[in-house]
Order: C-alpha cells, then structure tokens, then sequence
C-alpha cells in the first residue's frame, strides 16, 4: 500500500485534535521525545535484504489519562536512517494509538500496547505503508504540577507481509495463517507537558 505525506499528516493532526476535543474534564498530556531507534531488516528492490541502521528517533506523545491507573495513548515518530548495503537513506515514521497503565507514587512506572501504522519511505524508490503492533515499558515523574520528564524502550513489529489459507470438507475445516515481519526498538527521553 502507498500513502503520500500530505495524506499522512494531516489526517494524524485531525487525529490528534480529536483525541485532545474528546479529554476534556482529564488529564492531558504532551511529550515530545528524542531518542534510539535500531533495528529492522527491508527489501530493497535490487538489493536484496538490507539492514536499518541506528538513528536519531524523535516524536511526539499525547496521553489521555482516563483515571489515576489507565490511559489512552497516541504516538508519532520519526527516524531518518541509513540502509547497511545501499547508498539511498530509508525515513521511518510511526502512527500509533492504544492503552496505557501506569502505577506508582513518586515515579510512576508505566506500560503501554499501541497498534497502528508505520510508513517506510526509501529514497529514490517510494513508500510503503504496514500495519504495526508495539509494546514499551518506561518511567515518568512530575518536577512540578504542570511539567515531568519520562523515559520509555519500546518494541515495534512491523508485518512485511501476511496470508491464511482455509480448506473446508464435510464441515470440518483446516485454516492456516502465515506471515513475516521486522522487529525494530527505541529508547526515548522525553520531556511532560501537563494541562
């Protein structure tokens, strides 16, 4: 599938505003991240398999608390990267949507499961769009009511490509799922706006 940006961002800003309309009377907050991303292996057409190589991952995090436990949790980044055996550069964008559980007192450790879309985008060749399913596990505590600091490591899996079969004889039926994809991590720090 292939997604242009100027499809991308502003439906993701719509999303965003939507999300922030539907907080009203919760706990909103804003956090920008800049951190890690390493991992993932592609098919580059005329190169084979090829490597992504570590990178500057940056973003943004909206997070809509819905009580002093659980949350709603919104994310995009970016990594512009280098591929390992190809000269053209590969950017990674990230939009993800899921829930989120916190506890703690002074630090409040969290956890978060968030589905959505990557958009891998080579230079020189296009882009293409996969669903994605992530896991990360970070800190968070507040320096004053309004403003916190954070720091997350999360895992993405990107599927690449997915099939099921099904073959159905005298009602009794055999259904068979396949798939392959790319694991990919970051490690973020990230700085809490609280409204």
């Amino acid at each position: 599938m292939s997604i242009r940006r100027t499809t991308v961002v502003p439906t993701f800003a719509a999303f965003l505003l939507c999300g922030a309309a539907a907080a009203r009377g919760t706990d909103l907050t804003v956090a920008p991240f800049v951190g890690l991303q390493y991992g993932g292996v592609i098919r580059v057409p005329g190169s084979g398999r090829t490597s992504i190589g570590p990178g500057l991952h940056y973003g943004g995090i909206l997070d809509i608390g819905v009580d002093d436990r659980w949350g709603a949790e919104v994310l995009y980044g970016r990594q512009d990267g280098e591929l390992a055996r190809s000269r053209g550069g590969v950017a990674v964008e990230r939009y993800l949507a899921g829930v989120r559980e916190e506890e703690g007192e002074r630090i409040r450790f969290r956890g978060a499961f968030l589905l959505g879309l990557t958009r891998m985008a080579l230079d020189g060749v296009g882009s293409e769009v996969r669903f994605t399913v992530a896991a990360s596990l970070g800190a968070r505590t507040s320096l004053s009511r309004h403003f916190g600091v954070r720091a997350d490591a999360r895992a993405y899996y990107v599927v690449v490509t997915a099939g099921g079969t099904t073959a159905c004889i005298n009602g009794a039926c055999l259904f068979a799922l396949g798939g392959s994809g790319t694991w990919q991590g970051d490690v973020t720090a990230a700085v809490e706006f609280r409204f």
